[in-house]
């Protein structure tokens, strides 16, 4: 109430949490109280079943983070934070997936036959091996 000069906000969305129900209630009489969040968590964890566990690790980041204190751009960074992760694993998967490295030695015995013949005759067995 201090930092908006005493007016109270028009909604807030929550959890369905009976206790913030109360707080909020008691706090601001004027302001609606929507609860759709679980509703709609449900809803996604039934048609989307496949990435629950994606989905549930995604909530546990922003539960952890809208609980210690954050701001809404703190939040917003640690989220853009994980995902970016995510995409930099995502992206290796790909790139793993690709490039089958069982196949590696035999294409290098093949393609630098010539190379690691020379390298054996100049350079010495500590060298060859770094």
């Amino acid at each position: 109430m201090q930092t908006t000069g005493n007016r109270q906000p028009v909604i807030i969305f929550t959890d369905a949490d009976s206790a913030m129900q109360v707080a909020i209630s008691s706090k601001y009489s004027r302001t609606i109280v929507r609860h759709y969040f679980e509703n709609r968590w449900t809803k996604l964890m039934v048609k989307f079943s496949e990435i629950k566990k994606y989905l549930e690790s995604m909530n546990r980041i922003i539960k952890i983070e809208a609980n210690s204190g954050s701001s809404l751009c703190q939040l917003h960074l640690e989220i853009e934070l994980h995902l970016k992760d995510e995409a930099k694993y995502s992206r290796l998967q790909e790139f793993c997936n690709i490039n089958p490295t069982a196949e590696i030695s035999l294409v290098s015995n093949t393609i630098f036959k010539f190379v690691d013949k020379i390298c054996k005759k100049y350079l010495t067995s500590n060298s060859l091996a770094l």
